[in-house]
């Protein structure tokens, strides 16, 4: 915000030094007289006595209200003044517009917010600096610090998030009294900080209670910061745990659309010296926020705002909440939180090297009902890689050992390798900028949706967007075709994330589309002659869930008639041999078939997909590639039944060995081909086999990286060596689609 008188000059320094500017707001007198008008007006609508939140409360009228709080048999609510300000106001355990809201509601209606209150007190700290709030109100409405005299200056007031001990002093802090980052002339200089900081030691020193979180709220921007913010690139050794509980920006984007980004300050805008979040950190507070309410243009939110504001941070204190609450609750009341961790969850592997071992864990297998997560499924003589609940592992080590079964620790912590990937994508996202697709993390299915919409046609490509169907929860199903030329008389056909969990499968699939479409002049080769045809996403709901509430989520998410469990596996509920060999008949179990072929949404869409493409006489589909992971395998048909061929089994096979060694000279990555019953067991109702009798030739599952550390949570690093491999492979195929007659 620039000074009228200081205008000119200020444009003269910018066009300079070369930096480019525009107006944002020209006359913000204007904006306060509007949000000015808007709180009359509110007010008077409200009666004189009555609290209101589609107006700013001055802070009598936030006194009276918290005075004016009463106890019920649901909930207690004990008010204390834990300080004072310089001109004499009270600090009270609550806020402003935000946080009174927060409080009413859960104060008048406690029985619709258990998932907050239960098991858990909240301490909501006051309106911190009500004399520079008031000051706001009567006198300067952009007035920032408190309202103290600064001895030997004529300038008032101290940034009282600048005022902590932690890193008191530290970057973007001023020793310049008139400057609005003035961090005083000592740590807890001023009162207003001072009260919070002996609330908080308190809080800590009270051993009847936990003090696990402690959010800051402020605006705007909308952002939710987590520690360090003091200096960028420093993280705190939890930093996996604080991004995951930064998901929060999911929930509150879910009630009104609105975008935070979630991450360090000092990262995504820059680092602050004595600021209260860190502060809060260095006590011992788990969980420290600082959160940037709406909006992302000016201080001056419109009051019809404050209530959708506070019911999107209501959201995120759910998830809150829930983070907080599960030290002291069982996994089953984790789940009804909506979040599923996996600490202390081993990956086992064993290898059966005998029918009857082999039986053993096929009876398992067969039988489950979710007690066993099967990574790879049993296979004579080769590793199969099972997880395993804490409570379940001493019972399963012990049947292992009774049939004679050496096993091996693949993840001694599953939800280590959760957090380590969680870790890597957002401090990818950071890098990238919000908004931005890349290939150094796993994009969300609004991102893929929106990367594949936005890519335009050229005069060497063009792209072609189709919605071919809509999940069971109503997200797209999106198809995209890419093509060099109207002439081109064959096509392949691509699929990714059928499996929710396989997050590699559509960046790998979305890769390939930005390479094509990007640079169409580097692929001749795979171009020339082809078209291209590729669903990069399946699965949608699946994945969805698989980001928000159960990372190891497989199967879609429609319910089952009379079953409490959801989802079938989609991979198990194509027509062709449905029912048949690795497939269960309980909802429960991860390989579900569902009631009957073509149950799902997700299915039948891309089994008319396919139908309508094999049945254009104007596209000729040769191949048909659908994404998996993991195992490094190129499985071909037929997979229903081992030992069981199509008569061109010859021209799969040597289609597969020259896919996988032109694989392997890229970075040295081993594949294993033949048929996936062969080579795995045998599968009914899979999209492969499904494919190959409609009529594509060459119908291949691909199952991609690792085959040893990660499993399904691969580092979002490998995305880019894994998708090149995959290309590499790709090329094989498309001189093949084209070449042959």
């Amino acid at each position: 915000m620039v000074a009228a008188s200081k205008d000119n000059a200020f444009k003269q320094l910018m066009d300079k030094n070369e930096i480019s500017y525009e107006l944002k707001f020209a006359d913000v007198q204007k904006l306060i007289d509007d949000e000015t008008n808007g709180n009359v007006r509110a007010k008077r609508r409200q009666r004189e006595s009555k609290m209101g939140w589609d107006y700013y409360a001055r802070y009598s009228e936030i006194e009276e209200f918290v005075d004016g709080l009463h106890s019920t048999n649901d909930i207690t609510v004990s008010v204390e003044t834990i300080g004072s300000s310089f001109e004499g106001r009270n600090i009270r355990w609550i806020s402003s517009a935000t946080a009174t809201w927060i409080i009413n509601e859960l104060v008048t209606r406690p029985f619709e917010y258990t998932d907050v209150l239960n098991g858990i007190d909240w301490y909501i700290v006051p309106l911190l600096n009500p004399d520079g709030y008031e000051y706001s109100h009567t006198t300067e409405r952009f007035w920032r610090k408190t309202r103290s005299v600064i001895p030997g200056s004529s300038c008032k007031g101290v940034d009282p998030n600048r005022n902590f001990p932690f890193q008191f002093g530290g970057e973007r802090t001023s020793p310049n009294p008139c400057s609005e980052i003035y961090r005083g002339s000592k740590p807890l200089s001023q009162n207003e900080a001072v009260a919070l900081s002996n609330l908080m030691k308190r809080l800590l020193a009270d051993e009847t209670n936990v003090l696990s979180a402690y959010i800051s709220i402020h605006a705007y921007g909308q952002y939710w910061f987590f520690p360090w913010g003091w200096k960028a690139g420093l993280y705190t050794d939890d930093f996996e745990e604080q991004l995951s509980l930064g998901l929060v920006v999911q929930a509150m984007k879910e009630v009104h659309g609105t975008n935070y980004t979630t991450g360090t300050a000092a990262d995504i805008l820059y680092p602050v010296g004595g600021a209260s979040d860190d502060y809060g950190r260095n006590l011992g507070i788990k969980y420290t926020v600082t959160v940037e309410l709406r909006n992302t243009e000016n201080y001056l939110l419109n009051p019809s705002e404050i209530v959708p504001n506070a019911e999107e941070l209501m959201a995120a204190l759910k998830v809150v909440a829930a983070r907080v609450r599960r030290g002291t609750e069982s996994y089953s009341q984790a789940l009804e939180a909506g979040i599923r961790r996996y600490d202390g969850y081993e990956v086992l592997s064993v290898i059966p090297d005998t029918l009857e071992k082999l039986g053993v864990l096929r009876h398992i297998h067969d039988s489950n009902d979710g007690s066993y997560d099967f990574w790879t499924d049993p296979v004579l003589n080769r590793k199969v890689d099972i997880m395993v609940a804490p409570e379940l592992q001493e019972e399963f080590k012990q049947l292992l050992e009774k049939n004679g079964m050496a096993y091996k620790t693949k993840v001694n912590n599953v939800q280590s390798l959760i957090n380590q990937e969680r870790a890597a994508n957002e401090k990818a996202r950071l890098r990238n900028g919000n908004g931005k697709e890349g290939w150094d993390y796993y994009m969300r299915h609004n991102e893929i949706e929106e990367f594949i919409r936005s890519r335009p046609s050229t005069g060497d490509i063009t792209v072609s967007v189709e919605t071919i169907g809509t999940s069971y929860e109503g997200r797209n199903i999106t198809a995209v075709k890419l093509s060099t030329s109207p002439t081109n008389s064959r096509g392949i056909l691509i699929d990714a994330n059928i499996h929710a969990r396989e997050w590699i499968t559509s960046a790998t699939a979305t890769w390939i589309i930005n390479e094509f479409v990007t640079k169409p002049a580097q692929y001749g080769d795979l171009l020339d002659g082809v078209d291209y045809y590729i669903i990069p996403m399946v699965n949608p709901d699946g994945y969805e869930h698989c980001h928000t509430a159960d990372r190891m989520w497989r199967k879609t998410r429609s319910v089952n008639a009379g079953s409490s469990c959801l989802g079938c596996d989609p991979n198990r509920n194509f027509p062709f041999q449905f029912g048949g060999e690795g497939t269960s008949s309980v909802p429960c179990s991860d390989i579900f078939k569902g009631d009957h072929a073509l149950s799902e949404s997700e299915t039948k869409a891309l089994s008319d997909y396919i139908v309508r493409l094999a049945g254009d006489e104007n596209v000729d589909v040769r191949a048909y590639l659908t994404f998996h992971s993991y195992g490094q395998l190129w499985l071909l048909p037929w997979g229903y039944t081992a030992g069981t061929y199509p008569d061109d089994y010859e021209d799969q096979l040597s289609l597969g060995q020259a896919a996988i060694a032109a694989l392997a000279g890229v970075h040295n990555t081993q594949y294993v081909t033949g048929s996936g019953a062969d080579v795995l067991y045998g599968v009914g109702g899979a999209s492969d086999d499904y494919g190959k009798f409609s009529g594509i030739k060459y119908s291949v599952t691909v199952e991609m990286r690792d085959d040893d550390e990660y499993g399904f949570v691969l580092p979002p690093d490998q995305i880019i060596p894994n998708a090149q491999e995959i290309m590499a492979a790709l090329r094989v195929v498309a001189a093949r689609v084209r070449d042959e007659a």
